[in-house]
């Protein structure tokens, strides 16, 4: 009767610092290119209308806006700006208009 043990090493933590966009995982290699890594990270998940806009502002010439809007869609992310749409764009944009 053989019995043999499985050893189990836990995972590494990941640090995730939400203040600095560096430290969140990217797994799309066009992420590298994004506007918003030159930027104050919070602008994006702000409900200040001031920095709602800034954060528009800088999706909007940001040269992988469009990649970025389709993974938000993608993966439905309920928090941020992504792609230069609020989530609430986001659901209206997928529900036809309708928030």
């Amino acid at each position: 009767m053989s019995t043999s043990a499985r050893i189990i090493r836990p995972m590494p933590a990941v640090e995730i610092d939400p203040y600095d966009v560096t430290t969140f995982p990217r797994p799309q290699p066009w992420t590298e290119d994004a506007g918003c890594l030159q930027s104050r990270p919070d602008l994006f998940f702000s409900n200040d209308p001031r920095d709602i806009a800034e954060a528009k502002q800088i999706c909007g010439s940001c040269p992988v806006r469009e990649k970025c809007l389709s993974d938000a869609l993608q993966f439905d992310d309920p928090w941020s700006i992504q792609g230069g749409m609020t989530p609430a764009e986001r659901r209206a944009l997928v529900n036809g208009g309708a928030a």
